[in-house]
C-alpha cells in the first residue's frame, strides 16, 4: 500500500501530512514566506518589502539599486539638466 499524495508513510499502519515549508522553505524565495495550505501544498508570499510571485522575490527599485555601487551613486546623485538632484 501507499500513502496518497501530499502524505508520507508506510502506507499501511500511518500515512502523515507532508508539510513542504518545513524543508527549504518550501522551496519558496528566501525574501518569501511559506504558508501551509494542506498535505503536501503550500503558498509563497513575497515579504512586505520585496516583489514577485513567492518564489522568485527581488528587491524593491531602491535595494535593487544599492546592490551595485555605479547603480547606487547614479540614483543618489541624478542630474536633470545643470541640476543635481541628492537622494537621501
Amino acid at each position: 500500500c501507499n500513502c496518497l499524495p501530499g502524505y508520507s508513510g508506510d502506507g499501511v499502519n500511518i500515512c502523515i501530512p507532508i508539510n513542504p515549508c518545513h524543508e527549504n522553505n518550501g522551496g519558496c524565495s528566501p525574501f518569501a514566506s511559506c504558508k501551509y495550505t494542506g498535505p503536501g501544498a503550500r503558498s509563497c508570499s513575497c515579504s512586505q518589502d520585496h516583489i514577485g510571485n513567492g518564489l522568485t522575490c527581488r528587491g524593491k527599485l531602491i535595494q535593487e539599486l544599492m546592490r551595485s555601487e555605479a547603480a547606487s551613486t547614479f540614483y543618489k546623485n541624478l542630474r536633470v539638466g545643470d541640476k543635481l538632484f541628492i537622494i537621501i
